[in-house]
């Protein structure tokens, strides 16, 4: 490893916005949440470019639930009363360029099936009758501030003094 080309972790921290969408015979529905996302990230630097991977948290904060052309506006204490797991756990893996501490990359990120509706409250809408986890992939791109945590492979110089 030298300075262009490393590896470094670091951590992730932004805002994300997460649309399940799913359908009957006779309606379409879907699920958006605003949340902040919190994880860590492996990345490989060769030049300018970057290739990583990481993994983390999303927390909703506020919401949509559209059932055709309605919608219902859900806050924070809608989540708690409306699933039975309050965090989306993800996985991401981009590709893209650094430019100093910006970062434009393409990504490929998965909600693993884990953010689940509570039972009984079909009353609140059809949508609302969904048996299953709601997980997700997205494709998309992202623009960032990165800031290594930890940074390998970057040789450090070596001075050296002669004394007469």
């Amino acid at each position: 490893m030298n300075k262009y080309n490393n590896v470094s972790i670091g951590i992730d921290v932004g805002w994300y916005r997460d649309t399940f969408k799913f359908q009957t015979d006779s309606k379409n529905f879907t699920h958006e949440f605003d949340t902040v996302m919190t994880g860590i990230n492996f990345r490989w630097n060769p030049m300018l470019f970057v290739l990583g991977i990481g993994g983390g948290v999303k927390f909703p904060f506020t919401g949509k639930y559209w059932e055709g052309n309605s919608n219902t506006a859900l806050s924070a204490g809608h989540f708690s009363a409306r699933f039975n797991n309050a965090i989306i756990p993800y996985v991401r893996l981009y590709t893209g360029i650094d430019l100093f501490l910006v970062s434009l990359a393409l990504y490929v990120n998965f909600d693993i099936p884990y953010y689940q509706i509570k039972n009984n409250l079909s009353s609140l809408g059809e949508g609302y009758s969904y048996p299953g986890k709601l997980g997700s992939v997205d494709v998309g791109v992202q623009l960032g501030i990165y800031l290594d945590i930890f940074k390998f492979g970057e040789e450090e110089k070596e001075e050296s003094y002669t004394y007469y």
